[in-house]
């Protein structure tokens, strides 16, 4: 899938360096309004429909994307692939971008559950990626986690609103009980619907009810705003859509395919047209 590294060719926050700084998509001008995409794997599997609406609007996307590391200052998953100088480092570098230029909207995007809850694996609950202090190794309960996300999540919004940006918060996608390539593929051998297998909406409510009442209480008091990609993705049948029109929409379980990201359209647009807006009242 491409999300150790690079995701549609959008490299991570570890190559800033190397590669001359970020890579920037859609318009692709450093004079034109701008958007930072600011995230985890999930932030990186959504470029596609960024990179067509920056292109349409006349918008350049910042990417700024690293796997496993939430868009929040000052705390991250207590486990990573990256050691502690290489995260420091990637958090400079974000913080290096935010002081030099100034964004019309920031979207930040994130598999928000794993780092306040845990991540479900069959019976058990993997924690290694519930937050923890910035420079600490130590795991964390959710509960912990859950207060050093409200701690800092809204400190970093107002950070990115102090330096004039529009803040949008999305939601994470619903994971699916299937790699859903695979199912496709299944189901078109045994001519069915793989949506048959999806996961439900109630269940996806269910799991989500926590983490969705973590994200408005983050928002609430701050000028962001909270984006919700479950109305796209279902049906009259009450089911989070693993395919549509007979494309995947994910790329495994949890990550958006480039056609799952193009369902966003709806919701993303009104970012672009507001930044082109701030940008025109520059």
């Amino acid at each position: 899938t491409g999300f150790g590294g690079e995701s549609g060719g959008f490299y991570t926050l570890a190559d800033w360096e190397q590669r001359g700084g970020p890579p920037l998509a859609g318009a692709g001008s450093p004079d034109a309004p701008k958007v930072l995409l600011w995230g985890d794997s999930h932030a990186g599997a959504v470029m596609p429909v960024l990179d067509d609406l920056g292109k349409e609007f006349g918008v350049t996307v910042y990417v700024a994307w690293i796997q496993g590391t939430p868009p929040i200052i000052g705390t991250w998953p207590s486990k990573s692939t990256r050691n502690e100088t290489e995260r420091r480092e990637d958090e400079r570098r974000v913080l290096d971008l935010l002081e030099s230029t100034r964004f019309d909207a920031v979207l930040c995007i994130a598999r928000w559950p794993i780092y306040v809850q845990g991540a479900p694996n069959g019976q058990q609950t993997k924690t290694y990626h519930l937050l923890t202090e910035a420079g600490s190794r130590n795991s964390k309960t959710p509960d912990q986690a859950a207060r050093l996300f409200l701690e800092h999540f809204p400190a970093t919004i107002s950070r990115l609103e102090s330096r004039g940006a529009k803040v949008y918060v999305m939601q994470d996608v619903g994971e699916q009980p299937f790699h859903v390539p695979l199912m496709v593929i299944q189901a078109s051998r045994r001519r069915v619907d793989v949506n048959d297998w999806a996961l439900t909406l109630d269940e996806h409510r269910k799991r989500s009810v926590k983490v969705t009442k973590l994200l408005e209480r983050a928002v609430d008091g701050t000028g962001a705003v909270l984006l919700d990609p479950m109305p796209l993705f279902t049906d009259e049948r009450g089911v989070y859509l693993m395919a549509k029109d007979g494309e995947a929409l994910y790329v495994d379980r949890d990550h958006l395919s480039p056609a799952g990201a193009r369902q966003l359209r709806p919701l993303l647009e009104p970012v672009f047209r507001e930044a082109v807006e701030r940008g025109q009242s520059d």
